[in-house]
């Protein structure tokens, strides 16, 4: 009888230990109806790279709590990559994704087109430490939601329009914020070897 009763205990153990090897599934998307974000802030300050936006997934769940997703950023140059997890900020973008006429979601409901979820969680900020990024590499930036509710990692490019050029120059390296296209932009690290020059002039005065 004490032989069985540690059978079981020990099947118990393993079949825990068998749920927590489950991996979320991730997507590549820049369908802007399903993944809807925006990049509001994107400023180099010293030897960083501050971000502030807000994303949500449109008719999947409540976005409503500080455990139920999950923001992080990728930067990919082909053969480096640095990845930087996001703080979340309470963001109410309720009155704005709101269908006029439609019910609240249930709280434990997914996938519904006939309700409004609730987005009050939804806003992100973080910092990209330029010393992670190597020179000579074009970065594309991605921003990532994992969604415990889907179970899935939707991932898109980011896009952030300016004006003008965006440079931050470090000792020897030179940062540049550039738009690669209408849906991606790049940050490219480049060495500069007068901007050191100009540097160790500094320091021997």
């Amino acid at each position: 009888m004490k032989k069985t009763m540690i059978l079981i205990s020990m099947s118990t153990i393993f079949f825990f230990l068998q749920l927590n090897t489950i991996q979320a599934k991730s997507v590549l998307t820049n369908d802007r109806s399903l993944f809807t974000y925006e990049i509001n802030n994107l400023q180099f300050s010293h030897d960083k790279l501050n971000i502030t936006g807000w994303g949500l997934l449109q008719n999947t769940a409540h976005f409503n709590g500080q455990s139920d997703h999950q923001y992080s950023l990728t930067l990919d140059s082909g053969d480096h990559q640095v990845k930087i997890n996001l703080k979340k900020k309470r963001k109410n973008l309720n009155r704005l994704i709101h269908y006029r006429g439609y019910k609240r979601c249930l709280d434990h409901s997914s996938n519904r087109k006939s309700c409004n979820y609730d987005f009050t969680h939804v806003g992100f900020e973080g910092v990209i430490p330029l010393n992670s990024l190597k020179t000579n590499r074009h970065y594309k930036v991605f921003l990532t939601l994992s969604s415990k509710k889907m179970k899935t990692n939707y991932q898109t490019s980011i896009f952030y329009p300016n004006d003008r050029q965006v440079t931050k120059s470090v000792y020897d390296k030179t940062y540049t914020l550039k738009e690669l296209s209408k849906t991606k932009t790049v940050i490219v690290v480049t060495h500069d070897t007068d901007n050191l020059e100009r540097f160790d002039k500094v320091v021997q005065l």
